[in-house]
């Protein structure tokens, strides 16, 4: 059984490696009752998720612009594609890797429209 995250984005946080509230690492610090709910603005936090989005990718060791058009292109990450096409190292931690992905759709959608909103469920 996986846990999601629903609302302005979707998604499946990765099983044993991330948790609920990885999104906090973007900006915005999810409050609860059963599920986090997570609210962001451009004009808020827009730096904070390019900031937390430039950490991961130093922590993984690759470049923004190759992983953005990963992203692009198939819309999730898969560590063992993506060694394989150079675009991270072997050696790629993934929790690093599953918190950008998220920081790349919560960025997406601050930047399409304005705000983002979600709930993860615990």
């Amino acid at each position: 059984m996986g846990r999601y995250y629903h609302g302005d984005i979707q998604g499946k946080f990765w099983v044993g490696t991330q948790n609920s509230d990885d999104a906090d690492f973007f900006g915005s610090t999810g409050y609860q009752p059963e599920t986090l709910e997570y609210a962001f603005y451009k004009d808020e936090h827009i730096d904070l998720i390019n900031k937390g989005i430039d950490e991961c990718i130093k922590e993984i060791g690759t470049i923004r612009e190759r992983v953005f058009e990963w992203f692009e292109k198939e819309e999730h990450f898969y560590s063992k594609q993506m060694e394989e096409e150079g675009i991270i190292p072997s050696n790629t931690n993934d929790e690093w890797l599953a918190r950008l992905e998220l920081g790349i759709r919560i960025l997406k959608c601050v930047e399409e429209n304005g705000e983002c909103y979600f709930t993860a469920k615990l």
